[in-house]
């Protein structure tokens, strides 16, 4: 798809991931994304596996290797605070 090269003309860096089965395609975008070279905030309540045993896991897995783990409003203040 055009979406590197669209992320990349915009001088976009950090991407905010929201999505269904945590552990399968939204982990798969993000393993994607890093061989790519972006960063990624992960919003944790925006985000579900099929599992609540499955969703810690895949979160604690990502924060360890892909992403910061927050949630949806730690994320937004976080991203305001950077625009200043």
């Amino acid at each position: 798809s055009m979406l590197d090269f669209c992320l990349r003309n915009m001088g976009i860096e950090v991407l905010l991931v929201t999505g269904c089965n945590t552990n399968g395609c939204v982990f798969e975008t993000l393993v994607g994304g890093k061989n790519m070279g972006y960063d990624f905030i992960m919003a944790s309540d925006a985000t579900a596996a099929f599992t609540a045993n499955l969703q810690t896991l895949a979160e604690a897995w990502i924060a360890q290797h892909f992403a910061l783990v927050t949630t949806t409003e730690e994320a937004i203040q976080m991203l305001s605070s950077s625009k200043k």
